[in-house]
């Protein structure tokens, strides 16, 4: 995996050190903690940021850096992102498509909207945060368990990492899996190919 300290990340952003701590706090671009409690940027989000934000940057998955994702192993998989933040949101959803093309992936910043979609479009896959507009993410996983036609849906819920409360709430509501924020997206994938292998057929 091809990390990068903090002000090499800034390089790589072309950005001022002080804009990436601030995005990093925000919860906008996702890190790793060394074994020696440093933080740690991955090339690959590095890039997905810089496309979402409009940010001048070499591919990283180029052929002079190339892709450390899992192999792909689920096709045609259609997910929904529930997220009141929409930067975070929409990294999520380029995340996800970036890795594979065919993957259908929406986004809706509202629980009550979510639930709306999830009945019409019936996807896969079910990622959201816990504070939202309307309804929260865990009454919104609840409500989606108690209905027959929506069983196959792959409930995940994200929050922060030390967040043990939200957690337990996700848990407690009938979440399958929790997203750690900030989320890189090698961890997002590979929470997705662990889960989902193969995907349930849908009624």
């Amino acid at each position: 995996m091809d990390l990068l300290k903090p002000g090499d990340a800034a390089k790589f952003l072309k950005v001022s050190a002080l804009s990436l701590r601030k995005w990093t706090r925000q919860g906008e671009l996702p890190f790793q903690i060394t074994p020696g409690g440093h933080r740690r940027y991955v090339k690959s989000d590095l890039y997905a940021f810089a496309k979402i934000k409009g940010l001048p940057v070499s591919d990283p998955l180029s052929s002079d850096h190339p892709s450390t994702l899992p192999v792909k192993a689920m096709q045609s998989l259609s997910l929904l992102i529930v997220d009141s933040n929409r930067s975070r949101a929409t990294s999520f959803k380029y995340m996800l498509e970036s890795h594979d093309t065919s993957w259908q992936v929406d986004v809706v910043h509202d629980g009550f909207e979510a639930g709306i979609q999830v009945h019409e479009h019936k996807p896969d896959v079910l990622v959201t945060a816990l504070a939202l507009p309307g309804l929260s993410g865990a009454s919104l996983i609840k409500n989606i368990k108690a209905i027959a036609t929506l069983k196959h849906i792959h409930l995940i819920g994200m929050c922060d990492h030390n967040n043990e409360q939200q957690k337990d709430d996700f848990l407690s509501a009938g979440a399958e899996a929790i997203v750690p924020l900030p989320c890189s997206q090698q961890t997002l994938i590979a929470l997705l190919e662990s889960r989902l292998k193969p995907v349930s057929a849908k009624p």
